[in-house]
């Protein structure tokens, strides 16, 4: 299999060096026998990001989620129909909310992860959405949970 390209898209500059630490310098955190995994770009800015998808193409692009924004859901939107074999993984620094999810994934998104989890899940979720399924960190699918049971 061949290795997963990524582009990491963040304006938050602390969860754009953890996803760089945690793809690029720190084996220790691979599962043995899995493909490698290369940071082909990187953005602050969604023109940035928009450049870095049209430049490589890459496989996936994380995306940072700073608020229940439709700016974001717009972007995913985008990268769906700009780069359809291009999968979009959410990152998201706070609680998110359930509707918000749900659109987001509508719009495109194959991954919901939460900064928390990001050092535990990373490299899992990468590894789901490249199958074609959908990855949803517990706590996110919890409060997906709790709003269709209330």
């Amino acid at each position: 299999m061949h290795p997963i390209s990524v582009v990491i898209a963040d304006s938050d500059h602390a969860r754009r060096v953890e996803c760089e630490r945690l793809l690029r310098q720190d084996p220790d955190v691979r599962l043995a026998g899995e493909p490698d995994i290369f940071v082909v770009g990187h953005a602050k800015e969604p023109s940035e990001m928009l450049a870095a998808l049209a430049c490589h193409r890459p496989e996936t692009v994380i995306l940072g989620a700073e608020e229940n924004s439709p700016r974001v859901l717009e972007l995913v939107s985008v990268i769906r129909s700009g780069w359809p074999t291009t999968r979009t993984l959410l990152l998201s620094s706070h609680d998110t909310a359930a509707d918000w999810m749900i659109q987001a994934v509508l719009c495109g998104a194959r991954g919901l992860l939460t900064s928390d989890s990001l050092s535990r899940q990373l490299l899992k979720a990468l590894r789901v959405i490249r199958g074609n399924q959908l990855w949803i960190s517990r706590r996110l699918a919890g409060r997906l949970l709790d709003r269709a049971l209330h």
